[in-house]
């Protein structure tokens, strides 16, 4: 609720992206289409179904989502395709083609033609300067790249984001979340076998779908309209699909909630209508697979519960340590509990390890017991995740705080391995350096530092004219002083 859109000029409904929400209703509108046309409904209802599909597709319209946009029509095709395969829906599938078709070219021409956010975004579309679509070819890049490092098993579920580092083109500097194209996620997480699996569920479910369609679609030869709720569903929700495996090819809606909730729901009642093709699917489970049922779920439930019940508390304690006014070691205890209910949570580690450390750069007599301890919590940190080289820099950092250069350099070429192309990572190796005293080392750093991100980059540029006063001073033979602490 407190959340703000950057997605200024854009639709986002309920949703924070634009792009999220045109998939909400692209799976909506094919539904209301279906029973607009074939569904047993009351003539008000019928009318509010032509509101409705008035009103989302207006909406989907603002959404700017150029993927939603294809994707709708999939969805919204595939259900006018099946409607005019059936000959007492052909007539009315084949008006509201025509009408559509009209209703969106009035639409171009009047509106759209002149909205001056439309026209940047489709001029972008064939030019170098299109971020959006560059952006998302290097993370399918790395995705791919993944992929092939670990093809049969992947790199592990929802591990895309964390190992993102490793593969990051020097342009992309953010954290990507995920590949932006479902498909890509699935084989770089899962690898061969898990798309695989998949690939046998999806083409399962699409023999169901067929064995189906007699099943649910009315008799053409019997007197009468046709209507049917169960054939419109059928018909709709099937559209709806087809429109979420179409924009999960550019974006990562089976990872939001809020929409695989929705697939998820028409994928299940879509299979259960595999129960009207053939009496074979009507069985009644005998008391041993009844007991066995209720095992499986009763322990489901059981374990999901402790889970939910652990993953409870370390949320309260979280958001206790966010807090930002409260000092360091009293956030750092909060996290510690949290820590203490999820102890395989390397986040959490690591921000209590930030703490200390952050703690022990503020000085005092109990500096570097501080210090220690941060070590003590980097190093559990990475235990838990080796792949996240921000612990490694912050193990480093700690060694060069208490004076043990030697020490602090293969973490931080541990951490640059994990990041060759990260600016905050290439920032704190010249801090490092720094610390050393090496300052032409330093200076390389910083620099390639500056060039990977020329914008939001206060560590590099902070230090960036020390390390240049420095070595002025070396150039002409003067002393130079001593390196800067934090």
């Amino acid at each position: 609720w407190n959340e703000i859109s950057p997605y200024l000029g854009r639709a986002t409904g309920t949703y924070i992206s634009p792009n999220n929400f045109s998939c909400f209703l692209e799976m909506t509108m094919p539904v209301a289409l279906a029973f607009l046309l074939a569904g047993r409904v009351k003539a008000v209802t019928r009318v509010w179904l032509c509101y409705a599909l008035l009103t989302m597709g207006v909406a989907l319209a603002m959404t700017f989502s150029r993927g939603g946009w294809v994707a709708a029509g999939v969805g919204m095709i595939a259900v006018l395709g099946a409607l005019l395969c059936h000959r007492k829906h052909r007539l009315a599938a084949f008006i509201v083609i025509v009408a559509m078709s009209a209703g969106l070219a009035f639409f171009v021409i009047n509106y759209l033609s002149h909205d001056i956010l439309y026209l940047e975004r489709v001029k972008s579309l064939g030019t170098s300067d299109n971020r959006d679509l560059r952006d998302r070819g290097e993370l399918w890049k790395a995705a791919e790249r993944m992929w092939m490092d670990d093809f049969w098993f992947g790199v592990g579920p929802a591990h895309y984001d964390y190992r993102f580092r490793q593969y990051r083109p020097a342009d992309v500097q953010a954290r990507p979340d995920r590949a932006h194209n479902d498909y890509l996620n699935l084989l770089a997480d899962w690898g061969a076998i898990g798309g695989i699996i998949v690939l046998g569920g999806i083409l399962a479910f699409g023999g169901g779908l067929i064995k189906s369609w007699k099943a649910v679609s009315p008799d053409e030869k019997e007197a009468g309209r046709g209507m049917s709720n169960r054939f419109a569903f059928y018909v709709g929700a099937s559209g709806a699909l087809m429109a979420l495996m179409a924009h999960s090819f550019v974006d990562f809606n089976l990872h939001i909630p809020a929409n695989a909730l929705i697939g998820v729901v028409f994928l299940a009642l879509l299979a259960g209508q595999l129960r009207f093709a053939t009496p074979d699917f009507r069985t009644a489970p005998n008391l041993i697979a009844r007991i066995t049922l209720f095992l499986i779920l009763a322990g489901g439930i059981v374990y999901f519960g402790l889970q939910g019940y652990a993953r409870a508390q370390a949320t309260i304690w979280q958001a206790r340590a966010d807090n930002l006014n409260l000092p360091f070691l009293e956030r750092a205890s909060y996290l510690e509990r949290a820590y203490a209910a999820e102890p395989k949570d390397f986040q959490t580690a690591y921000d209590i390890a930030e703490l200390y450390r952050l703690q022990s750069f503020q000085g005092g007599e109990d500096y570097e017991t501080l210090a220690e301890t941060a070590i003590e919590w980097y190093a559990k940190a990475i235990k838990l995740d080796p792949f996240d080289g921000y612990a490694e820099l912050g193990y480093g950092m700690c060694l060069d705080w208490l004076d043990e250069h030697d020490k602090a350099g293969p973490y931080y070429s541990r951490a640059e391995a994990l990041d060759p192309n990260g600016y905050f990572t290439m920032a704190n190796v010249g801090w490092h350096y720094i610390q050393a005293g090496d300052y032409a080392a330093a200076r390389v750093c910083l620099w390639r530092s500056i060039r990977l991100e020329p914008g939001t980059n206060p560590i590099a540029f902070s230090y960036w004219d020390i390390v240049q006063d420095q070595l002025a001073r070396q150039a002409s033979g003067q002393s130079v002083l001593a390196p800067g602490k934090p």
